[in-house]
């Protein structure tokens, strides 16, 4: 389960391979957190709940200047072969599709579904002050984010891909703490982490990815 292999699924082209990419988000536990922890309690996939299966939650305790919190951070997966942005009306427009609206939509449900779950507050050790705080969402690739834009160069989509998802980060993920990765994010979380020169405190001081 190194970043290679994870390349791989993320590059394939048969299918979508969400499940496989999953279990390497055990790895890159740092990469989901906003900042780096005293202890991480609990991490799990396909955490239940009445509103349907989190992709993945974790908790984790913090301390700095005298001050001790406890959160879980949920965060919904789609796979890399998930387009984030389709074509809107507009040829200057991307709108998010309904994948990418329906990650959202799982995730706001099930973080209102578990915040107030006593059996799920037990599992990760929350205390009454303690958040369940919906995290963010990893999906698709960087290198492919929108669905076929018709007569646009692959500069001219590329560029139309980046300025949407940087609008987007700023004026609704950004304001809502909401992080968006693909799993390019992922995969050189996992790289940085394998370098031989990469000491665990770098790693954990200088997390990867794009962030809000």
């Amino acid at each position: 389960m190194n970043a290679d292999a994870l390349q791989t699924l993320v590059n394939a082209q048969d299918g979508h391979k969400e499940k496989q990419c999953q279990p390497y988000l055990e790895r890159a536990q740092r990469l989901l957190l906003p900042r780096t922890p005293v202890q991480i309690i609990e991490f799990s996939r396909e955490e239940p709940s009445r509103a349907g299966r989190s992709d993945f939650v974790i908790s984790a305790a913090f301390g700095d200047s005298g001050t001790f919190e406890k959160n879980a951070y949920v965060w919904e997966v789609k796979s890399p072969q998930t387009f984030l942005f389709e074509p809107d009306d507009s040829a200057q427009r991307l709108r998010p599709t309904k994948d990418f609206i329906k990650a959202e939509t799982q995730l706001a449900y099930y973080v209102l579904e578990l915040q107030d779950s006593p059996t799920f507050r037990a599992k990760y050790d929350l205390d009454a002050f303690s958040k369940v705080i919906p995290a963010g969402i990893i999906i698709g690739r960087s290198d492919a984010m929108c669905k076929p834009i018709d007569g646009a160069t692959a500069k001219q989509q590329q560029d139309l891909e980046r300025s949407a998802l940087i609008m987007r980060k700023n004026l609704i993920y950004g304001p809502a703490q909401l992080t968006i990765f693909t799993w390019d994010d992922v995969v050189r979380f996992l790289r940085d982490l394998e370098k031989p020169q990469t000491s665990l405190l770098s790693v954990f001081q200088s997390p990867a990815g794009a962030g809000n």
